[in-house]
């Protein structure tokens, strides 16, 4: 004999399916807003500048005979996200610090190889992996969130420039701009590349 089922059966799985629901759109809503928050930034802008400084100091006293080289120009640059929309998410709260540095001493063609070479060997010893770009006159090294480009600007010019950067770095750019100077612009720059003649790099 089959007997249908009773009202409080039928209430309890409404009950059951309508909790089922519940959740499922609780647990879609925490994916959602989850896409608009992140880790925070691996490192401060300050720290990120002492460690760009130390690497380039460390790479220049690796060249010999010395060169002549100008001081780090740095820029920031925010990383911007479009998952969250226009709702204040344009900005993810991270950023990249890049430092660019020039050669002021002028290297002959016949040196550059010497110049990079110097470089590489000083590079790898320290674990870095090296690619080398004959063709384009580079050095590109990338290790985690640490780029490294050694160019070198031949002709006439006959000089190097070095840039640096870090990623995951606290962004420090004004609120309504995606690119700063936190440390400011120095004097010398490009102008300067290979203006410094020297008796041994330059002939």
């Amino acid at each position: 004999m089959m007997t249908g089922r009773s009202p409080n059966s039928r209430a309890r799985r409404s009950g059951g399916v309508r909790r089922g629901l519940t959740a499922l759109l609780g647990a879609f809503a925490l994916a959602v807003l989850s896409g608009c928050s992140s880790p925070p930034p691996a490192t401060s802008d300050d720290d990120a500048h002492r460690r760009l400084e130390a690497f380039f100091a460390d790479t220049a006293a690796a060249v010999s005979p010395k060169v002549q080289w100008t001081a780090g120009a740095y820029e920031i640059e925010a990383d911007r996200t479009g998952f969250c929309g226009t709702q204040g998410c344009d900005k993810s709260g991270r950023a990249s610090l890049g430092g660019t540095y020039w050669v002021k001493t002028r290297v002959a063609k016949e040196k550059s190889g010497l110049f990079r070479d110097q470089l590489t060997r000083h590079w790898a010893g320290q674990g870095l992996r090296v690619e080398s770009r004959p063709a384009a006159g580079e050095l590109v090294v990338r290790d985690s969130q640490h780029a490294v480009r050694l160019v070198w600007l031949g002709g006439e010019v006959g000089c190097f420039r070095l840039e640096s950067s870090l990623g995951n770095v606290g962004d420090a750019t004004k609120p309504d701009d995606t690119v700063g100077y936190p440390f400011g612009r120095p004097v010398e720059g490009e102008q300067a590349c290979g203006t410094v003649d020297d008796p041994y790099w330059s002939h």
